[in-house]
């Protein structure tokens, strides 16, 4: 044990010595300070100052477009089936799964769930091959939320 914390006290004085000369070298130094950020481009080398990367930070960005998984209706899959599919994939509670499962029922389809595009696909995606697994033609579709 006293080789133990011999070996642990080395180990702090080590790093606290790779410490020092990280601040000797400028590692460290206060955010604040102007300094020159160097990116690498195809076209070569590109100096950006701080006051660039301010202007940088106003540009403005914009959301992703949601897209609406919808639950389709078929007349051989079982409701449970559908309220099951919407609690597991798309994480509803009970009353809401049934909510919607009624809404597939009675209009022809119902909104699932709202994603970016890719979660939505990923998302359809998943319950068609599950269905499909389980013998059911139940099938969902991506539709851009409006």
């Amino acid at each position: 044990m006293h080789k133990d914390k011999k070996h642990l006290i080395s180990n702090k004085l080590s790093i606290k010595m790779n410490l020092q000369n990280i601040k000797k070298q400028n590692f460290l130094s206060p955010l604040n300070q102007s300094k020159t950020l160097v990116l690498q481009s195809d076209s070569g080398q590109k100096n950006h100052t701080d006051s660039d990367l301010d202007v940088m930070d106003q540009i403005e960005t914009q959301e992703p477009p949601l897209y609406k998984v919808l639950i389709l209706n078929d007349d051989y899959t079982p409701m449970d089936f559908v309220v099951y599919v919407l609690k597991t994939f798309f994480k509803h509670d009970d009353i809401s799964a049934e909510k919607i499962m009624m809404d597939v029922h009675k209009q022809g389809s119902g909104v699932a769930g709202i994603y970016t595009f890719e979660i939505a696909e990923t998302k359809s995606m998943q319950v068609n091959q599950f269905a499909k697994s389980n013998k059911y033609p139940l099938k969902s579709t991506v539709e851009e939320e409006a």
